[in-house]
């Protein structure tokens, strides 16, 4: 962490931003430090509560920075501001009605051992929640409800607190407490405290220790001032990708893959001067997630371009919104091949890349004649397994058995099972992305299976993320972190330098993000134009020499890659064991012109 963070709670500076096309901040600027309090007071519809969105990340930004805790998290999605040390109480009740008391607080710790240590305090401050800590949040009055919000923003002790008028409605005798509470933690703990209020008593009370304490109250009144005609209209490329669901472990390393890229483009300028805005959004891994995603990306947004890993559902899901809208959308995740559209681009690998190199490794260096193949029941499970079992077959092997697991179970016990009975020479294996990988493989490697393994769905973070549960596994693939060129030397250094210990390891659902982003922009210059229908004629023609090497996209929309083959090390990282060469995705899109 910065050292910065020991002086600095909260800077704001120059920030504008607002919905869609209408401004509501305007030049907002402050600099508060540890166990100071700052309010923001004004009428109702100046933007108070957009500020407070705006810092955390649920509103993006349209000019200025946010520095939180001593790090520039400007366009940060709310999930990684949190993890700073950062609790917003809005001014809408958000506790899970349907949850116990107990469950609603357990919910804001990351270390649930702890619960019952830091419960104590929540006894201090709020008696009653300990008491009826196994009722249901919803049955709570509204203002029981608000205390609820109040100890789950505080339990996890917090360096920042937002508040957004928390008092709207309380008895005296309870707004009294709550500043006798926030007062304590900024007096103990240090708690920033940024507080949005009607009740200026409450704000302004020598309870919070601003005297006594020396801290210093700033007053902010918000105001809408005109647009500025100068201001530079930004590219914004949306990310709908799994913050939630089964890819949950690799999508902090996409979203970081495009933050990279956005520094580096606004570095040089922009794209055609204009500054890029990332926008992450959660598509829960899911269909369902990803129609409110890309909705939202484009129509709330106005995205000029979608760049992201997806599962296959929620690609599919994905792309008729994004055909009708005429969006460009570039999928940066290796998947089963032949998905086509006029607007879509695929930069990862396919089946033809990665099955036919793996099968005969393992066939002719492990001896593997008699397989068994497992896969999540979607169409990237399937579809990889079906290339899979092609492969086999046309190398004289045989399939002793094949099975799907739905994607939202993770006991494999009678799949590991069936492959003990049947005793194959060697498993291949393909779930979704993420963890389903290392529940199969832990639940694997515990049952005493050692015949090896071919993974087409493990990539270096889900492998790191499991410890030893995939040692062995064999896979290839168009990134590893250890591919030895220039390009992915100085796109190593550059994450480790930007997110330092928050870095989540590059891997080859990732990287290809930030060759998205990079490849779209160069589409952009060569255009002239974000205009849709000009970037999709260019997009075939831009070369981006990356980490990976020199990519190009064809006019099937598809990319020959450099294929390499790799294993899993005892200690979770991936060790590159062989290069293949470029390899062609074959006919993928054929009617594509």
């Amino acid at each position: 962490m910065n050292a910065a963070v020991a002086t600095r709670g909260l800077a704001v500076a120059g920030l504008e931003g607002g919905y869609g096309s209408s401004p509501v901040l305007h030049e907002v600027s402050f600099d508060i430090g540890p166990g100071e309090v700052f309010g923001v007071l004004g009428k109702n519809g100046m933007g108070k509560t957009t500020l407070l969105k705006t810092i955390v990340g649920f509103l993006p930004p349209r000019r200025g920075q946010v520095e939180l805790l001593g790090e520039n998290v400007t366009g940060w999605p709310p999930y990684q501001v949190t993890r700073l040390g950062v609790s917003y109480i809005p001014q809408e009740k958000s506790i899970f009605q349907d949850l116990s008391v107990e469950e609603n607080l357990r919910l804001a710790l990351r270390e649930p051992s702890r619960f019952e240590e830091r419960l104590i305090a929540v006894a201090g401050w709020f008696p009653f929640l300990t008491a009826r800590r196994q009722q249901r949040a919803g049955t709570l009055s509204g203002g029981e409800q608000k205390m609820l919000l109040m100890a789950r923003a505080l339990l996890t002790r917090p360096r920042l607190v937002l508040i957004d008028e928390i008092t709207e409605g309380l008895q005296p005798a309870v707004i009294t407490r709550l500043q006798d509470i926030l007062a304590e933690e900024c007096r103990t703990h240090g708690t920033t405290i940024v507080l949005i209020e009607q009740n200026v008593g409450f704000a302004l009370r020598k309870v919070y220790g601003i005297q006594l304490l020396l801290l210093m109250l700033a007053i902010s009144i918000l105001a809408v001032a005109p647009v500025r005609s100068q201001q530079k209209k930004p590219v914004v490329i949306a990310i709908p990708v799994g913050l939630s669901g089964v890819n949950s472990v690799v999508a902090p390393a996409v979203v970081q893959s495009a933050q990279l890229a956005a520094d580096e483009l606004n570095a040089k300028g922009g794209i055609l001067g204009q500054p890029v805005r990332v926008v992450p959004l959660d598509d829960e891994s899911g269909p369902a997630g990803a129609v409110k995603a890309f909705n939202t990306g484009i129509r709330q947004d106005k995205a000029d371009v979608i760049i992201t890993m997806e599962t296959s559902a929620a690609r599919n899901a994905g792309t008729p919104i994004a055909e009708r809208a005429k969006v460009p959308f570039i999928y940066t995740s290796f998947y089963e091949g032949r998905a086509c559209g006029e607007y879509l681009f695929v930069n990862a690998w396919v089946p033809e890349q990665v099955v036919p190199p793996l099968i005969k490794f393992m066939t002719d260096e492990k001896k593997v004649k008699r397989w068994f193949a497992v896969g999540s029941d979607y169409a990237f499970g399937r579809g990889m397994i079906e290339a899979a079992k092609k492969t086999i077959k046309d190398m004289g092997g045989t399939i002793l058995g094949e099975e799907y697991q739905p994607l939202q179970q993770s006991d494999w016990t009678a799949i590991i099972s069936k492959i003990r009975a049947a005793n194959p020479d060697g498993i291949i294996y393909s779930t979704s992305g993420g963890g389903p990988n290392i529940d199969f493989l832990k639940q694997l490697k515990a049952a005493g299976l050692t015949m090896p393994i071919g993974s087409l769905s493990i990539d270096e973070l889900t492998a790191e993320a499991g410890g030893n549960a995939a040692e062995g596994v064999y896979y290839t693939g168009d990134y590893f972190t250890g591919i030895d060129n220039p390009e992915n030397k100085s796109f190593l250094e550059a994450m480790k330098k930007k997110f330092g210990a928050e870095l989540k390891t590059p891997n080859a659902l990732s990287e290809q993000e930030y060759d998205g982003l990079h490849a779209y922009a160069m589409a952009v210059e060569r255009a002239g134009s974000t205009n849709a229908d000009a970037i999709i004629k260019v997009l075939p023609t831009v070369v981006f020499k990356g980490p990976r090497g020199s990519v190009q996209m064809n006019k099937q929309h598809h990319a020959p890659l450099p294929i390499y083959l790799a294993q899993v090390q005892a200690d979770g990282k991936t060790r590159v064991l062989k290069n293949f060469g470029l390899i062609d995705p074959g006919d993928q899109c054929p009617k594509l012109k």
